[in-house]
């Protein structure tokens, strides 16, 4: 009896350390008398991918062995890789070209808005210098004129 509890002890402890131990991976070959098909492999999960020029069923390691781009089928059969990368490549240049316009329109357009700024700014600032040497030109006629009227008023005074 006392043996049967360690068996079950053991076996307890050994399922314990069942759920940390991963899994071995498993093989993407199809056995040689199955008519291997591009949904068979596929359907094994993610780790396989099929090769349509050489018909094979092989594990993907981030790269696609012995299989040019064009006859690899990785997750479903009706999406051609080569073709997925040149138009990934394709639409991703046009969204970056897309943003470096909008920014550049943006940088035009902010240096515009700055432009007028900086000219309304000149303006304001001319106008008040204009004011302002109005107002001097006004006191020296208005000094120029309190002078003549007292060099007037003294050659009157003195007969000159």
């Amino acid at each position: 009896m006392a043996y049967v509890g360690t068996v079950l002890s053991e076996e307890s402890h050994s399922a314990a350390h069942a759920h940390n131990v991963e899994a071995p991976p498993l093989s993407c070959r199809i056995p040689a008398g199955v008519n291997a098909t591009c949904e068979m492999c596929v359907s094994k999960g993610a780790h396989c991918f099929w090769c349509e020029k050489t018909k094979n069923c092989s594990d993907y390691m981030w790269h696609f062995p012995n299989c040019p781009l064009d006859g690899v089928r990785y997750k479903n059969c009706w999406v051609n890789w080569s073709a997925l990368t040149i138009t990934l490549g394709v639409l991703g240049g046009i969204i970056l070209a897309i943003i470096c316009c909008c920014c550049c329109y943006c940088c035009y357009r902010c240096k515009r808005c700055r432009r007028r700024w900086v000219q309304r700014a000149f303006e304001r600032r001319y106008a008040k210098e204009m004011a302002q040497r109005l107002a001097m030109e006004n006191k020296q006629e208005q000094r120029r004129m309190e002078r003549k009227a007292q060099i007037d008023e003294i050659r009157i005074k003195y007969g000159t």
